[in-house]
């Protein structure tokens, strides 16, 4: 994507609901994301070059996480859910992530 955000949730999810907030755009509400266990990775979401911070929830777990994102675009951010299944972890970079 150039110029915005991509938002990769990669790891640990299983039919997850996931909600995805940021000032100026419309909630997103995705049900049902699994992670594909032969890429690592369940979906990709283009967001666009303004988005600042990102709250990420998963509702029917209780897990919720507000991101900061880094300054500088294009930016790529991947989220995937700890082992324990109790929050998220996430990472930010200036280039695409390297998918299988």
């Amino acid at each position: 994507m150039l110029g915005g955000v991509t938002l990769d949730l990669c790891e640990g999810f299983d039919a997850d609901e996931v909600s995805i907030r940021a000032p100026g755009i419309a909630d997103i509400h995705i049900a049902s994301v699994s992670t594909r266990l032969q890429i690592g990775r369940a979906r990709s979401l283009p967001l666009p070059e303004a988005v600042q911070v990102l709250d990420i929830g998963l509702p029917r777990r209780g897990v919720l996480e507000r991101v900061a994102l880094l300054p500088g675009r294009p930016l790529w951010v991947a989220v995937s859910l700890s082992r324990d299944g109790k929050r998220l972890e996430v990472q930010q970079q200036l280039e695409p992530f390297g998918y299988l």
